[in-house]
């Protein structure tokens, strides 16, 4: 539990606010399936990040709606009374483009164990970060000849099959260690530098 806040104690006006939040930013996303529609075939033709479709989400505020209401977001995937609606948010952006709804679920999964399993301070810069549009990433599958170890260096040794690599600057990662054990990281990747466009 985040020290210092009541969990799950949220005002009726504050709730109210919410799920009026929440209806907004599924009309706003009604309204732009037809464009991530139109864009869908070009970016799936040339195996192109959907950039122009994740600011959309950006400037909609659903990259910061998974973030409980206790920490500045709406809630979805996050507490029981969001899950109507990001069923149907996650609906509308699958129909949109497929590979978008895709990163939104890893973004909305990977916010929802953060929320779950984090420390408080993790909670509280995760939060931060999605607040500010932060695209998280969930990073589970191993290549499978060089699963990720945690070397006693803190040193990440092995290879990921990562969506949205040189996208994501948030990611949880499962890692082996020495003992056999797999641990669940998070992440902070550097920004994408320019030179990265054209390696």
């Amino acid at each position: 539990m985040i020290t210092g806040v009541s969990a799950g104690v949220v005002s009726d006006a504050s709730a109210r606010g919410g799920m009026a939040h929440r209806r907004l930013l599924r009309k706003e996303l009604v309204g732009a399936v037809a464009d991530m529609q139109a864009r869908a075939p070009a970016l799936d033709q040339g195996s192109a990040f959907p950039a122009e479709d994740i600011a959309l989400l950006r400037r909609l505020g659903a990259l910061a709606a998974p973030v409980p209401t206790e920490l500045g977001g709406l809630g979805l995937g996050t507490e029981p009374d969001a899950a109507l609606d990001i069923m149907e948010v996650l609906r509308l952006i699958g129909r949109g483009n497929l590979s978008v709804g895709r990163l939104y679920e890893a973004h909305v999964n990977a916010l929802r164990l953060v929320m779950r399993d984090g420390t408080p301070a993790q909670r509280r810069r995760s939060a931060a970060a999605a607040r500010e549009g932060g695209l998280f990433g969930l990073w589970v599958t191993d290549a499978p000849d060089a699963p990720v170890v945690l070397k006693e260096d803190s040193v990440l040794h092995g290879a990921k099959s990562p969506s949205g690599a040189g996208h994501i600057r948030h990611a949880l990662v499962t890692a082996r260690l020495a003992s056999g054990a797999t641990h669940m990281l998070a992440v902070e990747l550097p920004p994408k530098r320019p030179t990265d466009e054209a390696a």
